[in-house]
């Protein structure tokens, strides 16, 4: 259950000077990003890696048209360190989340009042993006907002792929069944990018699918 073990996404970010004084402030512009992050996807598990019989034609078409490391390392194969490693760059003897079960709101490492500060959504937010999460989330409690993500629509109990929960902005969890949560997370980043982003702005989103 490790995002360590995910199919890997490059992520860049470009960010914009101000304005000179007196001008008009222009939009932020800047790459389009989607990070995917895939529950336990060994790497190998795919037809470009070391699995040619595989049939993976939409995950092919990710590594030829993306980045797609050959070379990199486990920094904490537990769910939610690893994901907290994601989200704030800090390792989890540094930020306290050092196993499955924790909250990002009780890191060690900021001040009372600040802890959902320093994420990977607070920064992608600052540079001018309209910010999503969609899917597992791992990392305590069933709202992403506070830690800078414009749309939050979390699922949780996704180990049972055909009957899970997710909770949008906060609000009281919504019992779900169907074939594949994971297809209903995508349909739900996808409504999001279709019709529910600001088109004034590049957008940043996490869709994180078990």
């Amino acid at each position: 259950m490790s995002i360590a073990r995910c199919l890997p996404i490059a992520l860049c970010l470009c960010l914009a000077c101000g304005p000179p004084e007196g001008a008009e402030p222009e939009l932020p512009t800047g790459p389009n990003l989607v990070l995917l992050l895939s529950d336990s996807h060994r790497w190998g598990a795919m037809a470009t890696t070391q699995t040619p019989a595989m049939r993976t034609p939409n995950l092919d078409a990710l590594a030829e048209q993306g980045a797609s490391f050959n070379r990199y390392y486990v920094n904490h194969p537990l769910c939610t360190p690893a994901r907290a490693i994601l989200m704030t760059g800090r390792w989890p003897y540094q930020q306290g989340l050092v196993a499955n079960h924790m909250s990002l709101a009780e890191r060690l490492d900021l001040p009372a009042g600040q802890k959902t500060q320093g994420t990977l959504g607070w920064l992608f937010k600052a540079a001018g993006y309209a910010t999503a999460y969609v899917g597992k989330w791992h990392l305590g409690g069933r709202d992403a907002r506070p830690f800078g993500f414009d749309q939050s629509i979390l699922w949780s109990g996704t180990n049972n792929h055909r009957r899970s929960r997710f909770s949008v902005a906060g609000a009281k969890p919504v019992e779900w069944s169907g074939d594949s949560n994971a297809t209903a997370m995508t349909r739900q980043a996808i409504e999001w990018l279709e019709s529910g982003r600001p088109k004034d702005r590049p957008f940043f989103l996490i869709l994180s699918v078990n």
